[in-house]
């Protein structure tokens, strides 16, 4: 541990997330368990503010906590955890190609919808929406 603990709040700050983030971390086990000083206070380092940087970048890179464990895992076990990360990258880019062709074709049967409703109006016996029905 450093000469000048870093406690939680200021860890919160410089990571740029709450104090309650860092627990939560803490308590899924993707952050170790903090020690404490005499005063029965969390004291951080450096090493864990990053940590928790990293954490939160992954996670707005669409990683799951439970992808973001594993990566951690290995790297704790002093592995190059950069193997793992490659894995994953290439999973999410599979899933990413996939949902946006169904979005490309969702968007394709939209803009049919939306030319055959601009075309003429449906009887209000005809259903809810006959157009969509029929698409």
């Amino acid at each position: 541990m450093q000469s000048n603990p870093i406690f939680i709040g200021e860890a919160a700050r410089r990571a740029d997330t709450t104090i309650k983030t860092i627990r939560y971390y803490e308590r899924i086990e993707l952050l170790p368990p903090a020690p404490r000083n005499d005063g029965r206070f969390r004291v951080y380092d450096e090493d864990t503010v990053e940590r928790v940087r990293f954490i939160r970048k992954a996670q707005v890179l669409g990683f799951s906590l439970e992808e973001i464990r594993e990566i951690v895992r290995v790297y704790d076990q002093g592995e190059c955890s950069c193997g793992q990360v490659s894995q994953t990258v290439e999973t999410k880019l599979q899933i990413i190609a996939n949902k946006v062709k169904e979005l490309k074709n969702l968007k394709k049967d939209l803009l049919e919808i939306q030319r055959r409703l601009s075309q003429g109006r449906s009887s209000p016996n005809s259903g809810i929406c006959p157009v969509i029905h029929s698409a």
